[in-house]
């Protein structure tokens, strides 16, 4: 095996985030990947992995934030109907508030 992708796989093992989109050696390996693709072979196989790990976060991260988006849009609709519930109870046949007593209003 090659020395060099001897060390980038031993690299990838503690900082994955490299070999990642945007990462340190992406170019590196691209410009090599033409040249000497089965000497890359196995780091190309880890950094499938890392790309599968990753695609997965990010499915539960988009999955998780949508359902609080959600659950926030849920919650301010819920609180606004009380509020109206609260007011309208308070309502009188012309739209106004009713107060109990006239200083009050």
């Amino acid at each position: 095996m090659n020395e060099g992708v001897r060390i980038l796989l031993e690299r990838i093992k503690t900082h994955p985030e490299e070999f990642m989109k945007g990462g340190r050696w992406i170019n590196l390996l691209s410009e090599y990947t033409e040249y000497i693709p089965e000497e890359l072979k196995p780091i190309t196989e880890e950094v499938r992995k890392l790309v599968k790990d990753e695609f997965t976060r990010d499915v539960m991260k988009e999955l998780l934030d949508a359902e609080e988006e959600e659950k926030d849009v849920f919650d301010e609709a819920l609180r606004r109907a009380r509020q109206n519930q609260l007011l309208s109870a308070h309502r009188t046949k012309f739209g106004r508030l009713k107060y109990d007593s006239v200083e009050e209003s």
